[in-house]
């Protein structure tokens, strides 16, 4: 994005490696870590991991970016 100067300003990356996010998967809610990033026809597409799977995702199906060390945990069923 170019400055007040005309010149092109670094822009800081959304997610980092490393971010962990709860995402919205058509399959349900996870929390992954972020692994890498990419632009994509014009969409920011991440690349995420759990423990159980790897997969890449759009970054609009971020609900928020989790705090280090807070574990969300699914409701019981009651």
């Amino acid at each position: 994005m170019p400055d007040r100067h005309g010149k092109l300003a670094d822009v800081c990356p959304i997610y980092r490696s490393g971010d962990r996010v709860l995402v919205e998967l058509p399959s349900g809610f996870y929390q992954l870590v972020v692994q890498s990033a990419r632009i994509a026809n014009g969409e920011l597409w991440l690349d995420g991991r759990a423990a159980e799977f790897y997969t890449t995702f759009p970054a609009r199906l971020v609900i928020r970016r989790l705090a280090p060390g807070e574990v969300i945990t699914p409701p019981q069923a009651g």
